[in-house]
């Protein structure tokens, strides 16, 4: 038994110091796929094109200028209050909403919690591998 715990205790000690490792060696890889991205970005503004690649062995890495993204949608505490002031009588026409149909009733609701959402353009960067 003496021996199960030693080797467990060996193998927790391990597991500590790759943990430790993995963090550094992600906070590396965040630095140079920043470095990359930047650096790919910048060759596709002096080109005036919107894709860049750069190809090492079998990686592909593609920076994608100008891509659209819709905003953030909203979230689980933020739809009750879109529906309240959706239906707020200050500004609620309560006569016109009991006339539309279903679909028009939908889409306005729909469109009282969703529509807000804009448009926003990022930069990406994308790793393929070929084969």
């Amino acid at each position: 038994m003496s021996q199960k715990i030693a080797d467990l205790e060996r193998l927790t000690d391990e597991v500590c110091k790759l943990g430790a490792t993995l963090k550094d060696k992600r906070a590396k890889k965040n630095v140079l796929s920043a470095w990359l991205k930047q650096t790919l970005e910048k060759e596709a503004i002096r080109a005036n094109t919107d894709k860049v690649q750069a190809e090492f062995g079998k990686a592909v890495y593609t920076v994608t200028r100008k891509k659209e993204f819709l905003g953030k949608a909203p979230t689980q505490k933020q739809i009750p209050t879109a529906l309240e002031q959706f239906f707020d009588p200050s500004n609620f026409d309560n006569q016109a909403f009991l006339v539309m149909s279903p679909k028009e009733k939908a889409d306005a609701v729909w469109k009282s919690i969703w529509g807000s959402r804009k448009k926003e353009e990022r930069t990406t960067i994308t790793r393929k591998i070929t084969k």
